[in-house]
């Protein structure tokens, strides 16, 4: 069935009654990048991590034996009640575990984390005799929600309700005490790509160092990474540089080639100079000869005396044992550091070649630098990738501590190691591995927190984030957004915050905040992807594209081979590995062919009807997902090369292949107007992608081909392909001025609307909720594709264009006070607690007593001049002691022998009732104290009228209730102050809420406006969308249709002339055509000269309000040490009045305010001042005696008589009033030897400050 917002869009079936409805497509695959990756982790990952950990060997000189740790077989397990799960009494039982699943929304009710239990087998082993095997519990592992571990995993709509959860949950977050984290995507340098940059900071590595450099990231099986760097010197020479343990090393890029090719020098100086072109064979014959001749210095003359020579200097950084020879030490640090990605030591020293020839290139200024901010540079640090990193530190950290632990022993108490006694191994490993893992991965997500010396990242803190739910939009985009990284956003420089080029398509031009994270924390395009999946058998994948690549005309390299001229022939790398070469003049042709399969893979793909955004490797081995980029040889340009990537973490995007054209006798089923194709980042930067225009626009039919140039090879799936999902909401954004599309995709994510609908299992908290939000009539493509209208967020208002009144000027806007009565924009706060008491101390109860007073008091008034509500019994007002018209007998009632304090409000299991209304100043609940049985007060505070909206009780039983979730509800009506804002970033104030009766009204059809909006708001902010918006929602309220704003409608094919089209249907229904009308004047009855433009517009609602920020303050708590009021609002602290506010009072000469302001209302304080020396805090009391039958004694009045410490003056003390801070002042800079003096005058004459 259709609709008429969109075609094709699935509407409600009577005959789906009791059946399950699968998510929405588009909305499941919103958070595809979290999950496939937690998913690779616990398939795949964690096996990785322990394969890449070497066996740890220890040296027992004592017993003259050998030790070995290693670990195996990580496991975890899905989420159940662990208090039952470890019974065994259920062990047995398949049903009782069905019922034992632990779902996400207990978890959240209860305040616990979602979590799975996490074992692995510590294995060890003596003198390579029988392993002994130990199972440990390493902790309940965070599970993401909706992973594979997840129980919510393939459940339809229906089994999602039933279990708590929402209708169109897509996961990808963890549940941590209650509340639901996220992992930040972090833009991380691109894996296994060789970049030449020019930094100054190079040169402070050492004597001779110039500011240029290679380097590449290199990225290990278990996602790991180390990165190896090469620096120019002076002299020629060329360095090596990787880190250990955060510690960085530099050796000559020499002696490293030399220990991992074992070919001729001849080999190697021939196989770097072949990079030479342009005349520049000298410079790198001259630097080759500096490169190998630097071994002669320590008479390296062999590949094995390369290897032992690094072994002898490195034995301490590998932490090897004694018995091992210095070529194994010199190999482990070869494996473990340097060039990871590769699988033996011919590869690593091609790369190192080709790393030397870049750099090479780059110094003689035949290749140019590469931008490291640039996108095309870039990948993904996911999820999944980054807690493998965090578990694989875990995991070294345990046996590096292992390994120290029995060392000790072995140092101090040699007695007790006995190798052959299980219980020896078993209580190190209990002691030193249980429970550790899984409360410290409970803490990165919690905190966010890495500190680690081991992963190579810039920053160590802001990894995860709350996923706040004040409305679906933020909630949406928390899983869209990437960060470049909490250490850019420290440097002083708009460099890295700047939108490039590289960017278009995979991240949002527009949805970027203002602010601080400009810039930095940007949101991907609604149909960029990230790759995630891993092959599970990576050298066979490898080698099967390998064979690919050599069948469409790949010359393969091999060791010991030259590497062939770069003048005749291209490298190419697959992922990061150098594996041939391929002919300049058929480079072309290679890559286009690579790309037909591709996109033959791919349409195959979509024509079978295969869900799957991942397609299995087939059995060549080629996949949709594989990224080739040519960068042809210009001199002074790119370094040449052909890239080919099949790694995860990369951003993808879809896009039209235009080099081939259907044939004409094709069968319907296997016809294309051209085919697909997945492309990245870097691959994007060097094609000729056509966007979409009037010209050659993209419809329905495909492009048309004898509009576009030759030069184009692909052409965009969208011409909105480039903006986020948030930025695709915005109706005409194409109309707007840009900082406004900004604007509106930050106030999107502030706006009060629908932000979920399980509301009886979340205790988030706070949450803002719009009474009744509508669905626009005005709406894009994408509201439809992603469900929008289930998660509504706004109100359709009629809208006058109009200065009225004047309370519309600037940002100020008029509600009509009726529309607001009747319920427009109204909305509701929620706000969630946690009790906790100490059943030791104090429990849940009420106080029993006698004689309760349950007279009814007259409800006071809150800020706003409202009444606040009453709780009314079953019986009316009668029974409440008032009469018919609700006025207060002031009769109290007789007590029962039952009642206690707050009854009408709190049960005796000392619980609020749910409903119950509460006032500010009233107790929430009771908690009895156990030793005197009387109730503690616990008030409700602020200023606002409370109503108990859902208590949900933790425990309970014959141990009591451990805790309590209390959910408060208040009504958040609009009122003077609030913010508003259209979709097209027009952001405004209620300024004034006006009656019914004095607006204006049109004249053919009486319809008051909801909302006067000032004109001159149009001129300054360039919101043309705004105006069409207005226009096209009251033809299709007229019309009784929804219209369609997705931007750049022309180049979708449109020649339609929206004014004019909409002008035209209103004409039809008897409306002026610019959507103007005759309105009369509320005021004076009289119609207006000029014609009102007046229609329809969505307005939003946002979450800024009045009565969360407005501060009042007449006394209250004040600092102790300043004496002056506190700050913060939470607090009752005072509004600051500072040095500007100071600065305008003064200029407007009204010198007693500021005296009352700054002074008297402040911290206002009589001093005593010796007028003899001058001082300040030297002055003290002392009373005044007499002499009498019992000796000295005080006289008893209120006589007193100052002194002064420093002189002894008695006599010349004078009072002195003064700011309490000055003294503070004076009595600091004592402190440091800095006298001050004050010459107040002894009759009154003006005096100052003596330093």
């Amino acid at each position: 069935m259709n609709d008429s917002r969109g075609e094709g869009k699935l509407m409600w079936n009577p005959e789906w009654w009791g059946k399950s409805l699968p998510p929405p497509k588009n909305v499941r695959h919103l958070a595809d990048p979290h999950i496939e990756s937690f998913d690779w982790l616990v398939t795949a990952g964690l096996e990785k991590v322990v394969q890449g950990l070497d066996a740890v060997e220890l040296d027992d000189n004592v017993n003259d034996r050998k030790v070995s740790f290693w670990l195996e077989a990580p496991e975890v397990s899905t989420p159940c009640w662990r208090a039952v799960a470890n019974d065994r009494r259920f062990q047995n039982k398949l049903s009782t575990r069905v019922e034992l699943r632990e779902f996400p929304k207990d978890c959240r009710v209860g305040g616990s984390t979602y979590g799975g239990d996490m074992y692995i087998d510590v294995m060890c082993q003596v003198d390579g005799g029988v392993t002994q095997r130990y199972r440990q519990y390493l902790g309940r592992m965070p599970i993401m929600v909706k992973s594979k571990l997840c129980h919510l995993r393939g459940l339809t709509q229906r089994s999602l309700i039933s279990t708590g959860e929402e209708p169109y949950e897509f996961g990808g977050y963890f549940i941590c005490n209650g509340n639901e984290r996220i992992v930040r995507l972090i833009l991380m340098q691109r894996r296994n790509y060789v970049m030449a940059i020019r930094r100054g900071a190079f040169k402070k590595r050492g004597a001779r160092y110039t500011d240029y450099g290679v380097f590449i990231r290199c990225c290990r099986p278990d996602q790991s990474a180390t990165t190896v760097r090469l620096f120019y010197l002076e002299n020629g020479e060329v360095n090596l540089a990787f880190s250990v343990n955060r510690e960085e090393y530099l050796i000559p890029a020499g002696l490293i080639l030399k220990a991992l090719w074992g070919t001729s020098d001849r080999v190697l100086f021939e196989s770097i100079c072949s990079a030479a072109v342009g005349g520049t064979e000298s410079f790198y014959s001259a630097r080759c000869e500096l490169l190998l001749r630097k071994l002669e210095d320590h008479s390296l003359k062999t590949s094995r005396d390369c290897v032992e020579y690094l072994g002898k200097n490195f034995r301490t950084v590998v932490d090897a044992p004694n018995s091992w020879s210095n070529y194994k030490v010199g190999s482990t640090l070869l494996r473990r550091y340097l060039f990871v990605h590769c699988t033996d030591d011919s590869e690593k020293a091609q790369v190192l070649v080709f790393m030397i020839q870049k750099l090479f290139a780059f110094v003689c200024g035949t290749c140019q630098e590469d931008n490291p901010d640039a996108l095309a540079h870039h990948e993904v640090l996911l999820p999944g990738h980054i807690m493998a990193n965090v578990i694989r530190d875990q995991f070294e950290s345990f046996l590096k501590s292992m390994k120290s632990s029995v060392e000790a022993d072995l140092r101090y108490t040699p007695d007790k190691v006995k190798y052959d006694d299980e219980s020896y191994f078993h209580n190190k490993i209990e002691k030193l591995l249980t429970n550790k893992i899984g409360p410290k991965m409970e803490y990165f997500l919690n905190t966010g927190n890495l500190v680690s010396r081991s992963i190579e990242i810039s920053q160590s803190s802001g990894f995860t984030i709350v996923a706040e739910k004040l409305n679906y939009f933020r909630y949406i985009s928390h899983f869209r957004a990437v960060h470049r990284g909490a250490y850019y956003a420290t440097l002083q420089t708009t460099k890295v915050r700047k939108l490039l080029p590289e960017s278009w398509g995979f991240l949002c031009p527009v949805h970027t905040p203002d602010g601080a994270p400009c810039g930095l924390l940007n949101h991907l395009a609604a149909k960029c992807k990230i790759t995630t999946s891993e092959p599970e058998d990576q050298r066979r994948y490898f080698q099967s594209v390998f064979r690919m690549l050599v069948e469409f005309g790949l010359n393969a390299a091999s060791e010991g081979l030259k590497v062939p001229p770069i003048s005749k022939y291209v490298p190419v790398l697959l992922d990061g590995r150098l594996v041939g070469h391929v002919r300049n003049e058929n480079a072309i042709a290679f890559v286009a062919e690579v790309r037909r399969w591709k996109s033959r893979r791919l349409t195959k793909l979509e024509v079978s009807g295969d869900e799957e955004f991942m397609p299995s490797v087939d059995e060549q081995g080629l996949d949709t997902l594989l990224e080739i980029a040519h960068i042809p040889y210009r001199k002074g340009e790119k370094y040449p090369g052909i890239y080919v990537f099949t790694s995860s973490a990369r951003m993808m995007r879809e896009v039209h292949l235009l080099d081939e054209r259907p044939s004409q006798k094709s069968k319907p089923s296997e016809r294309f107007v051209f085919g697909m194709e997945m492309i990245g980042s870097l691959e994007q930067t060097f094609l000729n992608v056509h966007c979409p225009d009037k010209y050659a626009p993209l419809t329905d039919e495909g492009v048309d081909f004898d509009a576009l140039d030759s030069m184009y090879t692909h052409s965009e799936t969208s011409p909105s392909a480039m903006l986020s999902i948030v930025a695709s909401l915005t109706p005409w954004s194409d109309f707007n001025q840009s900082p406004r599309n900004m604007y509106q995709c930050q106030m999107a994510k502030q706006t009060m609307g629908t932000p979920l609908l399980s509301h009886p299992y979340r205790f988030d908290n706070k949450l803002y909720r719009l009474n009744t939000p509508q669905t626009p009539l005005v709406q894009t493509k994408a509201y439809s594709d992603y469900e929008i209208d289930e998660y509504a967020s706004g109100t359709n208002a009629i809208v006058a264009v109009l200065s009225y009144t004047g309370y519309d000027m600037e940002d100020a806007m008029i509600i009509n006070k009726s529309s607001m009565e009747r319920g427009f924009a109204h909305g509701t706060m929620y706000k969630s607690s946690v009790i906790e008491v100490d059943k030791k101390s104090a429990s849940f109860g009420v106080e029993k007593t006698r004689g309760v007073d349950r007279t009814r008091r007259k409800p006071p008034r809150n800020g706003f001049g409202d009444s606040f509500p009453r709780m009314v019994p079953p019986g009316g007002l009668r029974e409440a002691g008032e009469n018919d018209e609700g006025e207060d007998q002031g009769q109290p009632e007789r007590p029962s022998p039952g009642d206690y304090k707050d009854m009408d409000r709190i049960d005796v299991d000392g619980l609020p009732h749910v409903g119950a209304t509460i006032w500010p100043g009233q107790n929430q609940y009771s908690i009895i104290n156990n030793s005197n049985k009387r109730s503690q007060k616990n008030l409700l505070k602020g200023e606002e009228v409370a109503v108990v909206d859902q208590v949900a009780v933790i425990g309970g039983g014959s141990k009591g209730i451990d805790k309590v979730n209390l959910k408060m509800r208040y009504n958040r009506n609009p009122v003077i102050g609030d913010k508003f804002a259209s979709r097209a970033g027009q952001k405004g104030i209620l300024s004034y809420l006006y009656r019914d009766i004095d607006m204006p009204w049109c004249e053919t059809t009486g319809i008051r406006p909801d909302i006067i909006f000032n004109p001159h708001g149009f001129p300054s902010r360039m919101t043309i969308g705004m105006i069409l918006e207005s226009l096209a929602s009251k033809a299709g309220a007229l019309r009784g249709e929804f219209k369609d704003a997705t931007p750049f409608a022309t180049a979708r094919g449109s020649n339609k002339d929206l004014i004019k089209g909409f002008g035209e249907e209103l004409l039809g229904c008897g409306f002026h055509k610019n959507g103007t009308e005759k309105l009369i004047s509320g005021i004076t009855g009289e119609e207006m000269e000029a014609e009102i433009y007046i229609g329809i517009v969505y307005y939003q609602r946002l979450r800024h309000m009045v009565s969360d920020k407005f501060q009042v303050r007449s006394t209250g708590p004040i600092n102790s040490q300043t004496k002056q009021p506190v700050k913060g609002r939470k607090v009752g602290g005072g509004i600051r009045f500072g040095e500007m506010e100071r600065d305008a009072l003064i200029a407007h000469g009204c010198s007693y305010l500021t005296y009352d302001r700054l002074h008297l209302s402040s911290d206002y304080f009589i001093g005593d001042v010796c007028l003899k020396c001058g001082q300040l805090v030297t002055t003290t009391r002392k009373p005044i005696v007499s002499t009498g039958m019992m000796g000295y004694r005080s006289t008893g009045d209120n006589q007193e008589m100052y002194s002064c410490l420093l002189c002894g003056n008695d006599a010349e003390i004078k009072k002195l009033a003064l700011p309490y801070v000055f003294k503070y002042l004076v009595t600091e800079l004592a402190s440091v030897n800095i006298k001050c003096v004050l010459d107040v005058g002894r009759y009154g004459s003006r005096g100052g400050v003596k330093h």
